[in-house]
């Protein structure tokens, strides 16, 4: 794989949201993580890991969606341009698709549907083990 293909892949939309969220959550659960796994645990952990699954409840909302959202959209970055020249098919040139058929691609509803079903699992198994 070349580097700007590599380069073009992790400047999509898509895995940028998915790198913030996840760094977005990481950090929220960085202080319990450490708490865990120290020699001195206590009932101050305990109560820091529910403050933290609280935190993280309260992500699931479409105001956090639409920041996370727009940071990513907000930091576009250009990929440099291809050094390959491409030549288009020339058999294909009397056809036009207007459309796809089928369900319309849409990305923020995809997004979203990633962003929910990843919080609802992180969420089910924190209340799974310390539940």
């Amino acid at each position: 794989m070349e580097a700007t293909g590599l380069l073009r892949e992790i400047s999509q939309p898509a895995f940028m949201f998915i790198a913030h969220f996840v760094k977005k959550v990481l950090m929220l659960l960085d202080g319990p993580n450490r708490l865990l796994q120290s020699e001195d645990m206590a009932l101050l952990t305990g109560l820091q890991l529910i403050v933290s699954a609280e935190c993280v409840s309260k992500l699931r909302c479409e105001a956090e969606f639409t920041e996370l959202r727009d940071t990513v959209t907000d930091s576009d970055v250009n990929p440099a341009p291809s050094k390959r020249q491409r030549t288009a098919n020339k058999n294909l040139h009397q056809y036009l698709v207007e459309e796809t058929t089928g369900q319309k691609n849409n990305d923020k509803t995809e997004l979203l549907r990633l962003y929910c079903s990843a919080l609802d699992t992180l969420l089910e198994e924190i209340n799974h083990r310390f539940g």
